[in-house]
C-alpha cells in the first residue's frame, strides 16, 4: 500500500497508481469524467486477476 502511494506522488504514475481512484468524489458530483479514471480502474483489474490467479495454486495445496 505504502509503495502505491509513493507512485501516486509521481505526476507521469500517478494517474496509473490505484490510490487515484481515491479521488473518485470528483466523479459522484459530476466535476471529472471516466475516462480520467481510466487507465488506473485497469491497473486494479489486472492486478485483482493476477492475485486471484496466484491464490488458486494456494488454496489447491491446503486441505480445506
Amino acid at each position: 500500500i505504502m509503495v502505491s502511494y509513493i507512485f501516486s506522488m509521481l505526476p507521469k504514475i500517478g494517474k496509473y497508481s490505484p490510490t487515484y481512484i481515491t479521488e473518485g468524489y470528483a466523479l459522484v458530483y459530476g466535476v471529472t469524467e471516466l475516462e480520467t479514471y481510466l487507465p488506473s480502474l485497469i491497473v486494479v483489474a489486472v492486478i485483482t486477476v493476477a492475485c486471484i490467479v496466484a491464490s488458486i495454486p494456494i488454496f489447491n495445496k491446503k486441505q480445506l
